[in-house]
């Protein structure tokens, strides 16, 4: 059920280039900077098992996935209502460990261990195997899935392109979403505005009055926090000035973070023969 998140600005740093003596000094620096958390749909299946409510197991979820204080502390008190004893059992678990909105923006909108089970999937495969093999199998996938995922985004870079396609995507649809919005300033050497956003029940947007203050980067709404790139109501904001919105995007969505991250070198393993006798 455990996981743990690092931030992608220390994972990032050039570990490539590192000779063995230094990666492990490397790692073992990131060590200190991991954090413990737990999968989200680990929670809700563990819930499962404890209360078994179907209805009850996606409200869990969605209070995992809720990126405002307010509104999760309303489902809570819903979810009180209809299990008491499930609401105590939720409030043991320490709400950072699993509430979007209290991680402390160390996640970025990860909130399950897919990549482990990917992982799984993998060695699924060789479990009938002797250990050597399964490590061996191991080694040689990594091999290939970094070598693979290191030239896509040295490709990409190579084209002029800096932020990865899911961040513009997502920019892109808050902007549309943007020219919907009353903006007001309130103070312009501050950079603090009232944003106003209308009601669209077609789209189940519910409407309000939100709090931006550009120069602090504090909004209301929550989402910059657990995502760390602006929402509909910063690029609202920040239409009045003409800034441009990736300014408010964390360096960890830049394609050059990636490719550090997979442009690791997993040297390849002489022949058994050459191995020194231990």
């Amino acid at each position: 059920m455990t996981d743990c998140s690092v931030d992608a600005k220390y994972l990032s740093v050039s570990s490539g280039a590192l000779n063995n003596a230094e990666t492990h000094l490397h790692i073992e620096s990131l060590w200190h900077r991991t954090h413990h958390r737990y999968c989200l749909r680990h929670i809700a299946s563990n819930y499962y098992r404890q209360y078994p409510s179907k209805s009850e197991r996606r409200q869990v979820a969605n209070m995992g996935y809720e990126i405002s204080k307010d509104r999760f502390h309303e489902m809570l008190a819903v979810f009180h209502s209809v299990n008491e004893e499930g609401h105590d059992y939720l409030c043991n678990i320490p709400f950072e460990q699993w509430i979007q909105t209290y991680d402390g923006s160390l996640r970025y909108g990860h909130m399950t261990s897919n990549l482990a089970k990917c992982i799984n999937s993998v060695l699924k495969r060789t479990r009938h195997l002797p250990i050597t093999s399964v490590v061996r199998e191991t080694y040689f996938c990594l091999v290939a899935l970094f070598s693979k995922r290191a030239a896509s985004y040295a490709g990409q870079m190579q084209g002029g392109h800096v932020w990865c396609a899911k961040v513009l995507q997502e920019i892109n649809k808050a902007k549309a979403r943007a020219n919907t919005m009353h903006t007001v300033c309130h103070d312009r050497d501050n950079l603090w505005f009232r944003v106003t956003e209308f009601d669209k029940p077609h789209q189940g947007i519910t409407g309000g009055q939100y709090r931006v203050h550009l120069r602090n980067r504090t909004w209301d709404c929550g989402r910059f926090d657990a995502l760390s790139y602006p929402c509909a109501h910063v690029i609202a904001a920040r239409q009045n000035l003409r800034l441009d919105p990736m300014s408010y995007v964390d360096d960890v969505y830049k394609l050059e973070y990636m490719y550090n991250v997979w442009r690791h070198i997993f040297p390849p393993v002489p022949d058994e023969r050459k191995w020194p006798f231990v």
